[in-house]
Formats: structure tokens, sequence, C-alpha cells
């Protein structure tokens, strides 16, 4: 069974709302211990978004281009880029890129995902 295998069933807690603080606490336990790993680290981070975020219309993991990826909904895309190290999220909605929120790709805790995952819900 692979690593998001184990979080699978925490994370589908999270998505509809009746987690508990074990949930949260194994999904930062796990985060904790994947940052450390460089080649998988960046995938764990692209799956959980992919299973929480609504209305996914595109996305893309490239392990040969610095474990980067992207995902896009209608109005909005994210962009991880494992080479220069941050996660970035963009409103697309108009056709340009407004920047709504970028930091540092070194997430070693869920509550930065959420707070990305907020700032997507309410677009």
């Amino acid at each position: 069974m692979d690593r998001f295998n184990l979080i699978i069933n925490h994370l589908e807690k999270i998505k509809s709302n009746t987690a508990n603080n074990d949930d949260y606490k194994f999904i930062e336990q796990i985060i904790q211990i994947e940052s450390a790993n460089y080649n998988s680290f960046s995938k764990l981070v692209y799956d959980i978004f992919l299973f929480l975020i609504k209305d996914v219309k595109d996305s893309n993991y490239t392990f040969e281009a610095y474990k980067s990826w992207y995902i896009k909904t209608i109005e909005l895309e994210m962009f991880w880029d494992g080479r220069d190290s941050y996660l970035i999220l963009w409103d697309i909605s108009n056709g340009d890129r407004k920047t709504l929120k970028i930091e540092s790709s070194d997430i070693t805790n869920f509550k930065l995902i959420e707070e990305y995952l907020e700032i997507i819900s309410r677009n």
C-alpha cells in the first residue's frame, strides 16, 4: 500500500467535514515524514490537492521537470515549481494570471494546504 492510500480515509473525512483532530494529526505526521523525501513529496502534495479540489479541469504531474505540477479549475490555476521551490495560485478567469497566493513549496503542514483550499473554495 502506498503512502497516499494510507491517508485517503482521513482525507475523505476532511472532505466530508466529519474529521476529528486525529485525522488532521495523522495527515500532519505523513506530511512531516514525506517532506524529507525529495523524490516523492511533491507528488504527495499534488495527490492531496487533486483529491480535495472540486471541479478539476486539467492537471499534470511531471517527475522529469523537477517534480513540478499544475492543477486547473475553470477560474484558477495552481502551480508547484519543484526547481525554484514555490507554490503559486493564480486567478485565470479573465485570461491573465493574477496572483492570489504564493508560498515556498516547502509545505510541512496541512494548515498551509487548507489556506490554499480556502481561497480555491471562494472562487
